[in-house]
């Protein structure tokens, strides 16, 4: 869910803020409740997460799919090769 809220954000941003009237497509309306739907998804489960589990254990979990999700995510939205990252970080 975070790849898909950090993406259809994206996508929302850039038919917002570039070019003619988005508003007028559907697409655009399709972006936005893919967000919200993915965003209210993703309230409910960290709701019943932090009711079953410490803070100190969903924080730092969440944090590190989040940004492992965001990561992936934008290496494909950039068409970054994954053969060339590895031998970059490696």
């Amino acid at each position: 869910m975070w790849m898909w809220t950090m993406t259809t954000c994206l996508n929302v941003f850039c038919c917002l803020f570039i070019g003619d009237n988005q508003f007028l497509h559907w697409l655009t309306y399709g972006f936005i409740f893919a967000m919200l739907f993915c965003i209210m998804i993703q309230m409910i489960y960290l709701n019943k997460a932090l009711d079953t589990f410490n803070t100190a254990v969903v924080t730092p979990t969440y944090y590190v799919c989040f940004t492992t999700f965001v990561v992936v995510a934008s290496s494909i939205l950039y068409k970054v090769r994954f053969k060339t990252f590895l031998v970059v970080i490696c």
